[in-house]
């Protein structure tokens, strides 16, 4: 087997390795998004009907013992569910930005692997090809994930908290540790997709019809 041969081997072998990574992040990703959707509902329903989520839950049973859930102070649930939904928004970010730029690292061992058969149109799976195809549904999937969710998430955030502030009379340090949260889960939303990601999609866009 020549030098060349073996170079297109390994490529070709770490090509399908980072594909799968990928593949296992986005199925990670849309676990995590489900999740942040059902908590983001839950969040509404514990603030817009406290009473009737307080009559709803019932015992969590662990290996320890019993937790009455229903007679623990609904500002301190309230606090919890912030916490879980801050660190599911953190991980969705986190992996979201990973896929991103696990996919700019396959589009290159994608030429990379082309110029082994010098045909710039072969080996474009996931690249190219893909971006050829069906242009107007990329260009609506790429605007409802890359900009109308972020803004969708970062809305429910701001009138999520502004309805707890306004509408419970709970406790002031339970809200001040939720509002902090709450920045948190913005900081994150603007971090992770409004200055870099768009940017970045917008960039390849460019290159790519020049």
């Amino acid at each position: 087997m020549g030098s060349k041969d073996k170079q297109l081997e390994i490529l070709h072998d770490h090509y399908k390795e980072s594909f799968s990574l990928i593949r296992s992040r986005e199925k990670q990703r849309d676990i995590l998004f489900l999740v942040l959707i059902a908590l983001f509902a839950l969040l509404i329903v514990e603030i817009k009907y406290p009473l009737n989520f307080g009559e709803a839950i019932g015992n969590l049973n662990l290996q320890f013992g019993d937790i009455q859930l229903a007679k623990l102070p609904l500002a301190a649930l309230l606090s919890v569910s912030w916490v879980f939904t801050f660190t599911i928004a953190l991980r969705y970010c986190q992996t979201t930005v990973a896929v991103d730029v696990q996919y700019r690292y396959l589009h290159m061992l994608e030429s990379k692997i082309s110029k082994f058969f010098n045909d710039t149109n072969l080996y474009r799976r996931e690249g190219k090809a893909y971006l050829e195809d069906y242009p107007f549904y990329r260009e609506w999937v790429w605007f409802v994930y890359v900009i109308l969710f972020p803004i969708i998430l970062f809305i429910s955030t701001v009138l999520i908290i502004v309805t707890e502030w306004q509408g419970l009379p709970t406790s002031i340090w339970y809200k001040i540790f939720d509002l902090i949260l709450a920045l948190g889960i913005l900081s994150s939303i603007f971090i992770y997709r409004i200055p870099v990601q768009i940017m970045s999609k917008i960039k390849t866009r460019f290159k790519s019809k020049n």
